[in-house]
């Protein structure tokens, strides 16, 4: 049976529109995804997606839960994340997935212990990454205000002008808290 933190983290994640799904080089046919995430916490089945270099998915089982979308990066950058985990959704994120691109930013708001330190301005950046896809504009707006307080307001222009520019597998740019 899930727990109840199980089930928030599922709902978290089909908030945001996706949904854990098959492994990219281990591909399973769908029904027996489905099964898995039935079957098996989706804790340990998102780590190990990560882990291995997966990545979340869409399309594959659906339902309609109402629940923020911030708390699915909380949750995992506090809980899930290891420096593999970490290295991969970086990885991801830069190869310009905008689901990724959200929990890269929340790894660097909270920082994680797991070779990501907390930086607020990279933070922001990756927040503001994500908010150039339509379907991520809120909840990276959301998260975004959320450390917003901690830069200046020249330092958040100079990232937003950073961050429009910015697309897939170009370097990222560097970015200082004191900038």
């Amino acid at each position: 049976m899930l727990s109840a933190s199980d089930i928030l983290i599922l709902a978290s994640i089909v908030s945001l529109g996706f949904v854990v799904g098959l492994l990219r080089k281990r591909a399973t046919a769908p029904t027996k995804t489905i099964d898995y995430i039935l079957r098996y916490s989706p804790r340990i089945l998102l780590l190990s997606l990560l882990v291995l270099g997966g990545k979340i998915l869409h399309g594959y089982l659906t339902f309609v839960v109402s629940c923020p979308p911030p708390i699915v990066a909380t949750v995992i950058s506090k809980e899930l994340v290891d420096s593999t985990a970490a290295s991969n959704i970086r990885r991801i994120a830069e190869e310009g997935d905008p689901f990724f691109q959200l929990q890269l930013g929340s790894l660097y708001a909270n920082g994680n212990g797991a070779g990501i330190a907390q930086d607020y301005a990279a933070a922001y950046f990756w927040y503001s990454v994500a908010g150039k896809v339509s379907k991520f504009g809120e909840a990276s707006k959301y998260m975004r205000d959320q450390i917003t307080s901690y830069l200046s307001e020249d330092q958040a222009k100079a990232i937003r002008l950073k961050a429009e520019k910015w697309s897939p597998h170009e370097n990222v740019p560097e970015l200082k808290e004191s900038e």
